[in-house]
């Protein structure tokens, strides 16, 4: 029963720790990230702030497949569109 609980515990913990990577959670504006300061992030700028990330997420956010994320699909993936 105690390694269950503790199998729980780190389950619950792992799941809040994922959660950190993500834009919605940190409310991350955009120009913290982009540090060429074009308006534009790439993989290689969202993969330095955010290491623990998965490309997948930003595959997700980069709604025309450029393989830079700008200010509309930013606030579309990040949870604040308009």
């Amino acid at each position: 029963m105690k390694s269950l609980i503790g199998l729980w515990g780190l389950i619950v913990a792992l799941c809040c720790w994922g959660g950190c990577a993500s834009p919605s959670s940190r409310k991350v504006s955009l120009s913290k990230i982009d540090k060429n300061r074009d308006g534009l992030i790439t993989w290689s700028e969202y993969k330095a702030y955010f290491p623990e990330a998965g490309r997948a997420r930003f595959i997700k956010m980069d709604r025309d497949r450029d393989e830079r994320i700008d200010i509309s699909e930013w606030r579309v993936g990040s949870g604040f569109a308009d």
